[in-house]
């Protein structure tokens, strides 16, 4: 039977119905009494299970137990809550004995579970806490054991001299004693030997340590002053020496280390000596560049007023001159008023050409700034891509055959319609960028000045194919043909021609750069080089004079014969420069006299004629002796062309089967 049929039974039962109370069962009944110290859950619990329970009272009873009464634990003073009550047992008050205890005890250890878990949580603290003093106790006992060891060799050191001391008769105890003796020596002398080695490795990494110490020293020392290997400073000279000296014993000295071998106290001694005179010598190299630097300035000072005394002294005769010529200027005036008069006319034209040139490629400059400026990435690669697409075309041209010009010509012509063509392995197109187009045309028309600038300057022969080219982008984009003349322009301005005059505003330096004279580190260029430059881009330009677009070669060029003839009559009414003007006359005379003849044929022979007996006079007349080089060149050719009455064709003009390979 379960528990649950047990209570019923017993619910059923008149010996089931039991009486709670103070003063226990009555007597008289044949019943055995029991009275229970109850707490107040026990109370609680029995209510609920059985039901039939008559609670009579609840009140506190003495500590001090009854006889007859059966108290488990009341003795605890932990529980001060419990209730004296008065149960009438009957035959199975056993069961309900055995019920209250297993609820006892499991309150006892409901109540001891904080107890428990506090052990537990404290047992592996005192377990760590006993390692560590076990640990302690370890160390401190090897800490003892080992005094205790010396100490008992010391002692039996002791002991065996006193040993053999009085046992100076055994033979044995002497053998030991000696044993002993060496075996204490030879301690003694590996310990002496292992703190030498000690000390000498201490020793060796602070040489080592301060060798590096002086090498950042000498270092910095470099750093402070920066010496050229060509310096004419004897102190900078005797600076860099040491400091070369130095750094190559140290380099030697780290190899050394690095191998095992420190540096030696004397090698760093050395050292450090060269420091101090490296150092004494910067100071000197100091003192001596600022000496040699006031130096310079007071010589530069002394040759701008020896410059500007030879200038007074230039000028004062000048104005002599001027003075003594100021009749025959006087005769000549009369004579040359009626040519300035009617050259005034096309020098007002030629200005406002040269004027709306210059605008169209400011206003170009303007429009590409943001493609020719920006730093982006996208930006970036489209600009050198455009710069790459455009260079690489104009660099390869050559008149090896008529077919590789056309060749060149239909990429440069597929680039400026916004094609994707490939160029150095990459895709390259102006329609990616909206300046695309204008920026292409400008960096075209730049590079073939450049082209006519370097390349023609020194191969003659190079002016055709170049020509070629440029006339054939000019047939298919007229805007790029205006650009093309604006560079030229720009960079010679003798092209037009006209005479630039030096504003009173201008510096002599600026007034030469618009000549178009280069300046190389404030220094102004030679004028062999600069009449060199200048004869490639005057090639360059008669070339396109006189050339026919690849596509088109029954056309002529879009600035043709007549700017040819307008170009020579102009020159003829300026003011000839010593040099200049007979070297960009002959140019342009061995270029394209040949296709001049051929179009103009007799009037062109009348425009040589006055070169010849008019303009030549003035030539020689602003031309000193060593500047007679260019025009006697020029006069050699005028009077052979004239004698003959022909003018052959230039070396390297491209003819009709040339266009057929």
């Amino acid at each position: 039977m379960d528990t649950e049929q047990v209570l019923d039974e017993l619910a059923r039962s008149s010996k089931g119905r039991l009486r709670y109370g103070q003063e226990g069962v009555e007597p008289g009944q044949g019943q055995s009494s029991l009275v229970l110290q109850l707490s107040s859950h026990l109370v609680k619990f029995l209510e609920k299970t059985t039901g039939n329970v008559e609670v009579i009272s609840t009140p506190r009873i003495d500590p001090s137990p009854r006889p007859e009464s059966i108290t488990p634990r009341a003795q605890d003073s932990r529980h001060g809550f419990f209730e004296c009550l008065s149960i009438q047992s009957f035959s199975g008050g056993n069961f309900l004995a055995c019920k209250k205890n297993e609820i006892e005890d499991s309150l006892v250890e409901h109540e001891q579970q904080p107890e428990i878990k506090a052990k537990r949580l404290v047992e592996p603290r005192r377990k760590e806490s006993a390692r560590l003093s076990a640990n302690l106790g370890t160390t401190s006992r090897k800490q003892y054991q080992a005094i205790s060891q010396t100490l008992e060799l010391s002692q039996r050191a002791q002991q065996d001299n006193i040993r053999f001391s009085t046992n100076q008769s055994s033979e044995e105890t002497r053998k030991n004693q000696q044993q002993l003796m060496k075996e204490h020596d030879m301690r003694v002398e590996k310990r002496f030997q292992e703190a030498e080695r000690l000390e000498k490795e201490k020793s060796a990494a602070e040489r080592v340590a301060l060798l590096r110490e002086l090498a950042k020293a000498i270092h910095l020392e470099e750093l402070t002053l920066s010496v050229l290997p060509d310096s004419t400073i004897t102190e900078e000279k005797a600076f860099f020496a040491l400091l070369q000296h130095i750094k190559a014993l140290i380099t030697s000295t780290q190899g050394n280390a690095d191998e095992g071998g420190p540096p030696t106290a004397e090698l760093l001694l050395a050292i450090q000596f060269h420091l101090l005179d490296l150092r004494n010598l910067a100071v000197a190299a100091r003192q001596a560049r600022d000496l040699h630097e006031q130096q310079l300035a007071h010589a530069k000072l002394l040759q701008e007023e020896k410059e500007a005394a030879s200038n007074r002294a230039l000028e004062q005769q000048k104005k002599r001159q001027q003075e003594e010529e100021q009749k025959k200027r006087e005769q000549e005036e009369e004579q040359k008023k009626q040519a300035r008069e009617l050259a005034q006319g096309a020098v007002t034209v030629l200005d406002a050409w040269c004027q709306k040139l210059e605008q169209d490629m400011l206003d170009t400059e303007r429009a590409c700034t943001t493609l020719s400026s920006r730093q982006e990435p996208q930006v970036k690669k489209i600009r050198s891509d455009i710069n790459r697409a455009v260079a690489i075309p104009i660099n390869q041209i050559s008149s090896n055959a008529g077919s590789h010009l056309r060749d060149i010509l239909s990429r440069l012509l597929a680039l400026l319609s916004g094609k994707t063509i490939t160029s150095g392995g990459h895709m390259v197109s102006v329609s990616l960028h909206p300046q695309g187009l204008s920026f292409a045309q400008m960096k075209l028309a730049e590079k073939f000045v450049c082209q006519g600038e370097e390349e023609v300057a020194s191969h003659h022969e190079a002016a055709f194919p170049l020509a070629a080219v440029a006339c054939g982008v000019w047939e298919e984009y007229p805007t790029f043909g205006q650009l093309l003349l604006a560079a030229l322009n720009r960079r010679c301005p003798y092209v037009v021609p006209r005479h630039l005059a030096r504003l009173s505003t201008q510096s002599q330096d600026d007034y030469f750069r618009i000549l178009g004279y280069k300046y190389s580190d404030d220094v102004l260029e030679k004028q062999d080089n600069f009449l060199k430059r200048m004869s490639g881009m005057m090639r360059l330009y008669a070339a396109i004079l006189v050339a026919r677009p690849p596509t088109h070669l029954h056309k002529t060029s879009q600035h043709g014969f007549c700017f040819g003839w307008r170009w020579l009559s102009q020159t003829l009414n300026l003011e000839p420069v010593p040099e200049l003007t007979p070297t960009l006359i002959f140019d342009f005379l061995e270029v394209a006299g040949s296709a001049m003849v051929l179009h103009y044929k007799g009037q062109f022979w009348k425009l040589l004629l006055l070169l010849q007996k008019e303009y030549f006079v003035r030539i020689k007349a602003v031309s000193n002796s060593d500047q007679m080089g260019p025009f006697n060149r020029l006069d050699t050719f005028i009077q052979l062309i004239l004698r003959t009455r022909h003018i052959p064709p230039a070396k390297g003009v491209l003819t009709d089967s040339f266009w057929r390979t």
